[in-house]
């Protein structure tokens, strides 16, 4: 309806520039202009991440205005998941929150799960293939992460996921720009094409460092293999250790010309336009 679609355009102008009210308690004597795709050039790290706290804060209490329950977060468990679990904390305690359980994640990312949700006092919605390894090894035959991989990620991790989000109006991810050459075009608002939804990427501006500064100051716990230079963790088959310099997630089937599972690709990603929603 048009209060709806108003508050959609909230939303996208959140992306371009914040209230200053939000802002008001942090932004100290920083001269910051938050523009999308602009360099803060005139904040020192506290200050940028202060604003960056106060942004995706008020990004998501919009987002929650605007869509209330049927948004929902993805995680996986990774860093910048966590802070946007500990922002959401704050917002709605008993905000949706799923990850996708392939059978072979490692025992480290089943065991922060249940630190997680001990911590903050959140449940995880664990969205699954119905399909599990024996059976896929029965019919596809044994280790198809080894022979097919995509086949492998679009059985166990797109199809559920499709048909989880069927249901849903918007999904928040924890993509960056930073973490890799398929997600340098990254908006903050985008059009989901393939789930037919709007995806919200609240942290897609922010870098590695500072996820980690988020984390260590309000001393959340993560996984431990990224002190071994996992830098992003996945099924445990198809991940490694990365190189220093190299992408992200350049230790996810590496070997291969692969370094997305495919949820995350959109077959035609672009900003929301209001006129072409259907909420």
């Amino acid at each position: 309806d048009d209060d709806v679609a108003t508050r959609l355009v909230d939303l996208e102008n959140l992306s371009l520039d914040h209230p200053a009210d939000v802002l008001a308690d942090v932004r100290g004597t920083a001269n910051v202009n938050l523009r999308r795709g602009q360099e803060h050039r005139h904040a020192d790290v506290h200050q940028q991440a202060a604003l960056n706290l106060a942004h995706d804060l008020a990004f998501d209490l919009v987002a929650f205005t605007v869509f209330g329950d049927d948004l929902v977060l993805a995680t996986s468990f990774g860093p910048q998941s966590i802070v946007l679990m500990h922002l959401l904390a704050q917002l709605r305690q008993d905000a949706t929150i799923f990850y996708i359980d392939t059978d072979l994640l490692f025992p480290e990312t089943y065991a922060l799960r249940d630190e997680l949700a001990s911590r903050l006092g959140m449940q995880f919605t664990r969205v699954h293939s119905g399909l599990s390894v024996e059976q896929q090894g029965a019919e596809y035959g044994p280790k198809l992460w080894t022979r097919n991989p995509d086949q492998c990620c679009f059985m166990r991790k797109v199809k559920p996921l499709n048909s989880y989000l069927a249901t849903k109006k918007a999904w928040i991810t924890g993509i960056r720009r930073q973490q890799s050459s398929t997600r340098v075009n990254a908006r903050m608002v985008e059009w989901d094409y393939r789930n037919k939804l709007v995806k919200l990427n609240p942290l897609v501006l922010w870098k590695r460092e500072e996820v980690s500064d988020y984390l260590r100051h309000h001393d959340l716990p993560y996984n431990p293999l990224h002190d071994k230079n996992y830098l992003s963790i996945g099924c445990s088959p198809c991940t490694s250790p990365v190189l220093n310099g190299a992408d992200e997630r350049s230790g996810r089937w590496a070997g291969l010309e692969k370094n997305e599972c495919g949820i995350n690709i959109n077959v035609d990603p672009t900003s929301v336009h209001i006129k072409d929603l259907q909420i």
